[in-house]
């Protein structure tokens, strides 16, 4: 468990997380922008994306609908331009998967929802990192946990 997700899972944990699967990474959030959102790192995740692919995993990516009720209301919690960021988002991700030959396209998978879900779940094989998302208010620095069925070096422990 841990108290603030900008705190814990920085940069290189998310990096680690797709350096290291093999078959399964999969992403439920609102924009997803984390991984677009500066030009070094669309590039670095572009990388890292396509190599988890060509390793024959699969990789969903699952948005909030910009275009879903709820999204305006998100967008107002967090004080930001949600709706745009999880634009340029899906296009990020759209133009990756027209880049990748036919096989591998089959599994980047690209999925919105259309309601506000309580928490960000990332799945990188059998790790599975939760964020919470606190109504009201923008959620980078709220708690979660790192759940795996294999041992992990906890910090300090």
């Amino acid at each position: 468990m841990f108290p603030s997700r900008i705190d814990r899972c920085k940069e290189h944990y998310w990096r680690s997380l797709l350096e290291t699967v093999s078959r399964e990474y999969r992403v439920l959030g609102v924009a997803n922008n984390g991984y677009t959102d500066t030009a070094s790192k669309r590039e670095r995740y572009k990388q890292l994306i396509a190599a988890a692919i060509n390793k024959g995993a699969v990789v969903e990516f699952l948005w909030l609908s910009p275009t879903a009720d709820v999204a305006k209301l998100r967008e107002k919690e967090e004080g930001r331009a949600t709706r745009l960021d999880t634009c340029k988002s899906i296009l990020f991700f759209w133009e990756l998967k027209s880049e990748l030959g036919p096989t591998a396209q089959d599994r980047l998978v690209l999925r919105e929802h259309e309601h506000i879900p309580s928490c960000g779940i990332t799945q990188a094989d059998s790790r599975l990192t939760v964020t919470h998302y606190v109504p009201g208010q923008d959620n980078l620095d709220s708690p979660g946990w790192i759940l795996t069925a294999t041992p992990y070096p906890f910090i300090g422990a």
